[in-house]
């Protein structure tokens, strides 16, 4: 997922290896080799499993996912 599309993917669902999860939140995090993006996902599933992952291996849902 583009950083451009974090705003209105909030709370909705996306996919992540090839899971159902919700977007909760974006996290920008530093290492030494410079910034980058985790998103927080919750499992539709599970309530009480939260997942952190790149932001870059979410895909938001389309028309055609669906």
């Amino acid at each position: 997922m583009d950083i451009k599309r974090v705003k209105y993917n909030l709370n909705r669902t996306v996919i992540h290896d090839g899971a159902l999860y919700r977007f909760t939140g974006c996290i920008l995090r530093m290492n030494k080799d410079g910034f980058y993006y985790e998103a927080e996902l919750q499992s539709v599933t599970a309530r009480n499993s939260t997942l952190y992952c790149r932001l870059e291996t979410i895909q938001e849902i389309t028309e055609e996912v669906k």
